[in-house]
């Protein structure tokens, strides 16, 4: 199997350490996000929850961004957006990965809770070559690193501004 490693940044200012995605288990398909730190969210509000982390995804691929199905239920939030959807140019050490959640009632969610999932897959650009890769490909596994030695985004969406 071709190794599919990602390199991911993670931000320690001011914050506790920020526990990087990962999949629970060897049969797991989703890879978990948590949640950083402590976050208070009054009914009928929505917040841009930063995770703390960047990734450089590799060429050819996206990421998918999703509720975990027992968020709702357990903390009383929704993404609104459904699925967030990351693609791999957005990759630099300052295009840190947000999380929208909207409070259903009031709430306070604690901190390294398992609040999402994302699933890594081929972009719809994806060349023959990275969908043959793919094919051989282990899962991922997240490598930390200093630097992403990238270009930043700057921002939330396709034209860098949130």
């Amino acid at each position: 199997k071709i190794s599919m490693e990602i390199k991911t940044k993670t931000l320690k200012t001011g914050i506790s350490f920020t526990p990087i995605p990962n999949r629970i288990g060897k049969h797991c398909d989703w890879i978990d996000i948590y949640l950083p730190e402590e976050v208070t969210i009054k009914k009928g509000k929505m917040v841009y929850v930063p995770l703390n982390f960047s990734i450089e995804l590799p060429k050819g691929y996206v990421a998918c961004v999703y509720s975990r199905s027992s968020t709702p239920k357990n903390w009383n939030v929704i993404i609104p957006n459904s699925v967030g959807l990351i693609d791999n140019a957005y990759c630099g050490n300052d295009d840190i990965w947000y999380l929208p959640l909207y409070a259903l009632k009031d709430t306070t969610i604690p901190k390294h809770i398992r609040i999402a999932q994302m699933e890594i897959r081929l972009s719809q650009y994806a060349t023959r070559w990275q969908k043959i890769k793919h094919l051989f490909s282990s899962p991922p596994k997240f490598k930390v690193v200093d630097n992403l030695n990238n270009n930043n985004r700057k921002g939330l969406g396709s034209t860098g501004v949130a």
